[in-house]
């Protein structure tokens, strides 16, 4: 439903900037390279209904960048995919381990304008972003694949929701609409010729007729025997089913136009199609339903929606940069996997001037991997800068190499304003640049050690350097009075009101 044709993302001095004009479907692709260039940050909400707050929103997901979102009909999974912006979908869900939403990739490669999911097909279909086709997404008991259906030059699909059709509709960039369907074979069925639309959903009627934000903002509804009805004007950018009443014509639809979400329903005969405001305050390039409505037993769903946004401040896309943004603030990086542990790794810049921490409970990187990270930044106690987690999404990647420093040069002095949140604070006597997280390599002699995970080494420097192991073996092959070379990561720790230097032992 994301009508990537629809929303063009351009940088005005240094900032993204969200057009939410209706362009020309050829210029979808400027989009999605100034999206690669300078990520824009995405933020999901969840809108909801309850009868003290009434409607409302809440932000689930801060984070990554996408195009579209459809729900995940998949009720032992449930939440929603996203269509990400540099290729591939993710699959957002509610992680009961955590306590949180996260985002797990599913598949990485084609970049899809406009996702979605259909009646008993669980998984999603999208439409390819350079225009020339249509695929499905599937899981084959062993991975996700992609499968090609159809091609074509189209816009948006959107679900049918009769439970005894295939696939999908699907609207056409040149204007009007097709049934995407399986008869010993994918083949597209025209529907509509006319007019243009940016984003289709299913009508809930269980009849496989659909509802269609036009690419001049109304609204229309497709239908049998096969016409175009408009039911509104506006500026709507994106339709979404109202599941709280499925199967019955009239429950409407939800419609986000800028600033607000609409309900679109026919309240008599004397009123008519009408628009009814729920929430306002966020430009959604797209929104879908929450995919609870049963299409086989028509049993009625929640009537919530989810909603895609685009937050600020854009966040750089460098490592060094990232460490000036405050916590809580929204983190998207690509870099690679310098050091790993359970439940937190190390990310390094591939010019090897920036490294960052990383925690994500449950999950063990693969040192050498390239990854993009999504969460949100924070501090640890000691003073150290780190993204807290929501998404991890590796590639093959090629293994870094150290750094040499001496002692001394660990830790460095302040980065930014550290004292503001803002930055990376340095060591105790520190010099020269700060390199709080990255991967380096050392050399000396063993001065003492502490317990079987700590030993000091000095190098001649005048620093004594605390190296400590997080895995409790270096004190079995390492004694006081050696001579040894060391890897691990450039780290701090917190002596009284101090920040003094901590390397992180990886080799030894």
């Amino acid at each position: 439903m994301p009508h990537g044709p629809n929303r063009i993302h351009e940088i005005q001095k240094g900032e993204m900037v969200v057009n939410m004009k209706r362009y020309a479907v050829g210029l979808l692709l400027v989009f999605v390279g100034s999206l690669l260039t300078v990520p824009a940050l995405a933020r999901i909400d969840w809108i909801s209904y309850d009868s003290v707050l009434g409607w409302h929103t809440t932000t689930i997901l801060e984070g990554g960048s996408y195009l579209s979102i459809c729900p995940n009909t998949n009720r032992a999974v449930g939440g929603l995919y996203a269509a990400r912006t540099d290729g591939g979908i993710d699959s957002i869900y509610w992680d009961a381990g955590t306590s949180k939403w996260t985002a797990a990739p599913i598949i990485r490669g084609t970049t899809y304008a406009d996702i979605c999911v259909s009646a008993y097909n669980v998984c999603p279909f999208g439409t390819r972003a350079d225009g020339t086709g249509i695929d499905q997404v599937t899981y084959n008991g062993v991975q996700w694949v992609t499968a090609s259906l159809v091609s074509g030059n189209f816009r948006s699909v959107g679900s049918v929701t009769d439970p005894g059709k295939s696939g999908c509709n699907a609207a056409f960039a040149a204007g009007g609409a097709a049934w995407v369907n399986y008869f010993g074979g994918w083949t597209t069925s025209t529907l509509l010729n006319a007019p243009t639309y940016a984003d289709l959903c299913g009508d809930g009627n269980g009849t496989g007729q659909f509802y269609a934000a036009r690419a001049d903002g109304g609204i229309d509804w497709g239908h049998w025997p096969w016409t175009s009805t408009p039911l509104v004007n506006g500026n709507y950018v994106s339709v979404a089913r109202n599941t709280s009443n499925a199967y019955q014509s009239s429950t409407g639809l939800y419609a986000a136009r800028p600033g607000a979400v609409d309900w679109i329903h026919w309240p008599s005969a004397e009123i008519g199609w009408t628009a009814t405001t729920l929430v306002t305050g966020a430009d959604y390039i797209d929104i879908c339903d929450d995919g609870t409505d049963d299409p086989v037993t028509h049993a009625v769903g929640n009537g919530t929606l989810y909603g895609l946004v685009y937050s600020d401040p854009v966040i750089p896309g460098g490592i060094s940069d990232l460490k000036l943004v405050a916590d809580g603030q929204p983190a998207d990086v690509i870099g690679t996997v310098s050091a790993a542990w359970p439940d937190f790794f190390y990310v390094e810049d591939t010019d090897r001037t920036s490294g960052l921490r990383v925690e994500k409970t449950g999950y063990l990187a693969t040192v050498g991997d390239a990854v993009e990270v999504t969460g949100s930044m924070a501090t640890l106690e000691s003073g150290e800068r780190y993204i807290a987690a929501n998404g991890v999404a590796p590639s093959a990647g090629t293994v870094l190499a150290p750094v040499f420093m001496t002692n001394k040069a660990l830790g460095g002095t302040d980065f930014g304003n550290p004292s503001a949140g803002q930055g990376q604070i340095g060591v105790k006597d520190g010099t020269g640049l700060n390199n709080i997280g990255l991967f380096v390599k050392t050399c000396g002699k063993v001065s003492s050690t502490a317990g079987l995970d700590t030993i000091y080494i000095d190098d001649g420097s005048g620093v004594n350097l605390e190296a400590f192991d997080p895995l409790g073996f270096v004190g079995y092959s390492v004694l006081t009075g050696d001579y040894v070379q060391v890897t691990g990561i450039s780290g701090c720790k917190k002596s009284g009101t101090d920040t003094v230097r901590r390397l992180l032992l990886v080799g030894y």
